[in-house]
């Protein structure tokens, strides 16, 4: 019998047989993609040396070309996967503008093995089939019978295609190399045997909506309908689909208002939804039959999206009192009502709502909650369980998080899966939570986004809402649309999650060049560049997320927000990247601007209390509020007068929001214009201060206004005919329009095949 080479690399808890080409830890196995051991491989193999990027790309895909992107990705997944922490550099270290270099102590073993067999040759080869998509399989055929769209009558196609997600499939391939595998039994025995409905080992997606503008979904307890809000032309609407046959049927016709919060009957036969009118001051509760029909008012004044008892019995909802500071868990009938409130949060530490909301445990005992906490660290998201016997909270994980969505118990109540916004991925996942460990995995990893997650009644299947949004930079000479071009080739992606896209501002250096935000590096980092977009210079490298930068007039500072310290707080760093110092440390200090003297900067400081617009000494110090109003997203005037705000009027709620301008010296409302329409976090100013910029979004189409300050209405400044605009700057000389424009797709997808 042939005998092979026996190679390892030990480094700390880790070793690596680069003969059957496995990561270890402990004794058990890493899951890596075979791109990201080829990676590791080729760091260790250097032994401490830098490894030049076009080397690593040379080596890794030898036969392909691609990006640099591909490469920063994989070596993002590679950190993860070792278990680095943002800001730490405990193995790989990267050497900015030349490659990387695997820093850790490292000892080298070789020596002969027995012959690799059939079996584990087949379990390798299909471990890098699964992991790459090379596989044998025909996949799920295109579904391309016409049927009539809801929102409008139109004819379109329903695709139905299935998507295999590769890295969540991995782990399903590493439990059956671990079975053929000796020595690990006992590894078998526990997560096989002894957890055989452990969900998530392998899992394909297919999408069920091809529209693109889903704003919410959920499937039915039998898991043969799915319910979803469909956005069209400023409205909204409500359909069901049937998932085998794909026909749908409208069941809330379009209207101007918002839906969230569908949540189905436990016998399938009737839809709960939150309707939130426009110009109301509250949202209510309704319940309408599955198949259309006449809607019927349950409960009034309802915050987050409904949760339903496991007997059908009883509803849990959030309810939000702003001027009391207060959140609370109320449970009532199906009927709505007999409301009880079951548990209460007071000030920064309220309960997740909209769109989050409470979920009923299957044994009826406890409800689970998002919920904000806040300590000496900054502010975090972690799941709590209120006991419904006695209203008692606890918490159910010890994790933090940034923001987390709609839980979904498993059928066994083993667990839960919820979206999950962190600083490990640039955009909301998928996780499992067991209960009661508290234990949570990531199940998807990548650059889309998603929301609304739910599980039909036996766990057998799922959906979600899956948000795919991609914007480049361009530059448009005197905001002229025909002239606008494109920078970069298209390789950014500026915010590519949309958690993160409402924060992230583009800005210029004086003397011409461009700061912006971008997950190229499979961070949200800060990067710089020419304004014809090349000598492109990342400035945060593997500190957490970094977005929002703005410039100081004399152009020797980038301010930006940063959570590398827990919190999003306001940062400065030298226009080169160099000598960080942070700034604020509330609780979410976001929207920084610098005054046009360069010694303030000013920001939105957003907690569970109410928004505030603060301003900061540049070079440190006490920060000082503006003013007491519900003010947000702060730009400052020309000549530093003046700052615009949105405002919330406190004692009238239920007025839109609005345009307010304020003196940046006394913090007094100046004025508040009621015309102004801004569909973007931010406000810019024109150049002689006559007038604010704003953006207005019409059937998915973009443009800039700019709002007179005497309240006259806006004057269309853009001519774009496609895509959105999600953030803009103005060259210094007035003559160059920059932003960073895109599309954005969200669809409902069916994720299945979890055992």
């Amino acid at each position: 019998m042939t005998r092979t080479a026996q190679h390892f690399y030990e480094f700390g808890s880790f070793r690596i047989d680069a003969a059957k080409r496995l990561l270890l830890r402990e004794g058990n196995v890493v899951p890596l993609t075979p791109k990201a051991f080829d990676l590791l491989l080729a760091l260790v193999e250097e032994g401490g040396q830098v490894v030049e990027k076009a080397a690593l790309m040379s080596r890794v895909w030898p036969d392909s070309f691609v990006e640099e992107g591909n490469l920063t990705y994989n070596v993002s997944m590679l950190r993860k996967a070792l278990g680095e922490r943002a800001g730490e550099h405990q193995y790989i270290v990267t050497v900015p503008g030349r490659g990387y270099r695997f820093v850790a102590n490292l000892s080298e073993i070789r020596g002969v093995d027995k012959e690799p067999t059939d079996q584990h040759n087949e379990l390798s080869a299909m471990m890098e089939a699964t992991l790459t998509g090379k596989d044998n399989s025909d996949g799920a055929k295109a579904n391309t019978e016409k049927m009539p769209f809801p929102a409008g009558g139109e004819q379109v196609t329903a695709e139905v295609v299935e998507m295999k997600l590769l890295r969540t499939r991995r782990t399903a391939v590493i439990i059956a190399l671990l079975i053929a595998l000796p020595g690990i039994g006992y590894l078998v025995n526990k997560f096989i045997i002894r957890k055989a409905s452990h969900p998530f080992q392998s899992m394909t997606m297919t999408r069920l909506t091809t529209n693109g503008r889903i704003a919410d979904a959920v499937i039915s307890p039998d898991g043969k309908y799915v319910a979803y809000v469909i956005g069209e032309a400023g409205s909204q609407s409500v359909c069901v689909r049937q998932v085998a046959a794909a026909s749908i049927v409208p069941v809330l016709p379009p209207a101007d208002v918002k839906y969230y919060g569908v949540t189905f009957t436990q016998d399938g036969n009737h839809i709960f939804y939150v309707r939130d009118e426009h110009n109301s001051a509250m949202a209510s509760l309704y319940q309408v039959p599955l198949l259309g029909g006449t809607s019927k008012k349950l409960i009034s004044d309802v915050d987050s999206r409904v949760s339903v008892s496991p007997d059908g019995s009883r509803l849990a909802f959030i309810r939000f009192y702003p001027l009391e500071k207060l959140s609370k868990l109320v449970v009532a009938n199906a009927d709505g009502s007999s409301e009880q409130i079951l548990a209460v949060r007071k000030g920064s530490e309220g309960f997740g709502q909209y769109q989050n909301g409470p979920a009923w445990s299957p044994d009826g005992k406890i409800i689970a909650c998002s919920a904000y906490n806040h300590d000496a660290s900054g502010l975090y998201v972690n799941i709590v369980g209120v006991r419904i016997e006695n209203g008692e909270q606890k918490p159910i994980t010890s994790e933090r998080w940034s923001d987390v969505g709609r839980i979904a118990w498993l059928q066994d109540a083993s667990g839960m899966v919820t979206t999950i916004g962190d600083q490990t991925s640039s955009s909301a996942q998928i996780w499992l939570i067991s209960y009661p460990s508290g234990e949570a995995r990531r199940i998807t990893n990548d650059l889309n986004a998603y929301n609304s997650v739910t599980l039909a009644a036996n766990s057998s299947s799922m959906v979600a809402v899956h948000t795919v949004r991609v914007c480049t930079l361009w530059i448009a000479p005197n905001g002229e649309a025909a002239r606008a071009r494109q920078l970069a080739s298209g390789k950014f992606i500026v915010g590519a999650d949309t958690a993160c896209v409402p924060y992230t501002t583009v800005a210029w250096t004086p003397d011409g060049r461009i700061v912006f935000t971008s997950t190229k590096s499979g961070n949200r980092d800060i990067w710089i560049m020419d304004a014809d977009g090349g000598d492109q210079k990342q400035l945060t490298i593997e500190v957490g997320a970094n977005f929002s930068p703005t410039v100081s007039p004399d152009g020797r500072y980038i301010v930006f927000v940063s959570d590398r310290a827990g919190s999003p707080n306001i940062w400065r760093m030298d226009i080169e990247g160099g000598n960080p110092k942070r700034l604020t440390s509330g609780s979410f200090d976001i929207w920084p601007r610098c005054a046009s003297d360069g010694r303030w900067v000013f920001y939105g400081g957003t907690s569970f209390d109410k928004p505030m617009v603060s301003k900061v000494p540049i070079d440190g110090g006490a920060s000082v509020r503006l003013s007491e109003k519900f003010l947000s997203r702060p730009s400052i005037s020309p000549n530093g007068k003046l700052v615009a705000c949105t405002y919330i009027d406190e004692q009238h709620p239920e007025l839109p929001q609005r345009l307010a301008l304020v003196s940046s010296e006394q913090g007094e409302i100046v004025r508040v214009i009621d015309s102004a329409t801004n569909d973007s976090p931010m406000y810019g100013w024109t150049g002689d201060g006559s007038a604010v910029m704003c953006i207005r979004t019409r059937d998915g189409i973009s443009n800039i206004y700019s709002q007179p300050l005497d309240g006259s209405p806006p004057k269309q400044v853009t001519d774009f005919n496609s895509d959105q605009i999600f953030q803009f700057a103005w060259s210094p000389d007035g003559k160059n329009l920059l932003c960073s424009r895109g599309v954005e797709t969200s669809d409902v997808v069916l994720i299945s095949n979890f055992r």
